[in-house]
């Protein structure tokens, strides 16, 4: 009995809920509209299916400038007519739906509908324009338009400069990642498009470094601490021992060079290099394994005095 009134309030609800939309549609309101085509579309919780009426409302929703309903329409046109499909993400982009400005931007990236495979123009400035235009509407698109920036396609040239711009915008948002932001850092360490500070670096590298699994782009922020703690550039011999202390693979294997050859006002001193072998093949890198042993040898040190062995 109990289950029987908890359904008939449910049914009763819902009812209210159509009728809610279905008035607040009559009003223009391009939401509703678009909530009302769901349930057509889907057939459930409510109306009968059909598929007619809902694109009706879905049309009659883009043409009150609802984004996602052009949306909805554009990936339906899709198999039919990419050029229809084209015009209602269009829409859907003018009227400040982000993932129609993204998926316009696909299409004349790589010249096909995403759904249909039929041809579409390739025009990879075209992209950009829309991957540009998606970015300003959601962050999440950022990371395309760093992408074409930082490598350059056809119709677009390389720009580092506008790749950190919008590779930043990603990186600082909720969506950041490992890879974005190791990108930002690493352009900052270097001064590729944007001018050499290791101080914002090494923040690009914090975040960057909270996704990383094996470490390797947490050994890179501990270089970067290090060339802080010591005027970067100016003290790089000293940086690399630093962080070679703070058990940073890539570290310890150029310290070995401060010492094979007495470089930078360090003594030559085989039996230190090789110290800086053993200490970074046991940190896990692979190259200082196979160069110290290829050392040992050609410098006769026994390895019963100093092993060189992978981890």
């Amino acid at each position: 009995m109990i289950r029987t009134i908890i359904a008939l309030l449910l049914l009763s609800t819902l009812a209210f809920s159509i009728e809610r939309l279905k008035k607040e549609c009559e009003n223009k309101n391009g939401e509703s509209c678009c909530k009302l085509a769901d349930l057509y579309s889907s057939g459930a919780n409510g109306p009968k299916k059909d598929i007619q009426k809902a694109k009706e409302l879905y049309e009659q929703a883009c043409d009150y400038k609802y984004g996602e309903a052009c949306d909805m329409l554009a990936a339906s046109y899709e198999s039919i007519d990419v050029n229809l499909s084209l015009v209602h993400y269009d829409k859907g982009c003018e009227y400040g739906y982000g993932s129609s400005c993204d998926k316009i931007g696909d299409m004349y990236a790589n010249g096909v509908g995403r759904y249909s495979g039929k041809a579409a123009e390739i025009n990879i400035a075209k992209a950009m324009e829309y991957y540009v235009k998606a970015c300003g509407v959601d962050v999440f698109y950022c990371n395309y338009a760093g992408e074409i920036h930082e490598n350059g396609y056809k119709g677009v040239p390389k720009n580092p400069t506008k790749a950190v711009e919008y590779y930043k915008k990603y990186c600082d948002s909720k969506f950041e990642d490992l890879e974005t932001c190791q990108k930002v850092g690493q352009a900052y360490a270097s001064g590729d498009g944007v001018p050499k500070d290791y101080k914002i670096a090494l923040k690009y590298y914090d975040k960057a470094c909270e996704h990383d699994d094996r470490g390797s782009v947490c050994s890179r922020r501990d270089e970067i601490k290090a060339f802080i703690d010591y005027g970067g550039d100016d003290n790089l011999s000293k940086a690399y021992l630093k962080s070679c202390e703070m058990n940073t693979a890539a570290s310890c294997y150029m310290a070995t060079y401060l010492y094979m050859n007495g470089s930078d006002g360090f003594p030559r001193d085989h039996g230190k290099a090789i110290e800086y072998f053993q200490k970074a093949c046991k940190l896990g890198h692979q190259f200082a394994c196979r160069m110290g042993k290829y050392y040992m040898k050609e410098w006769k040190i026994q390895e019963t005095n100093l092993s060189i062995n992978r981890p």
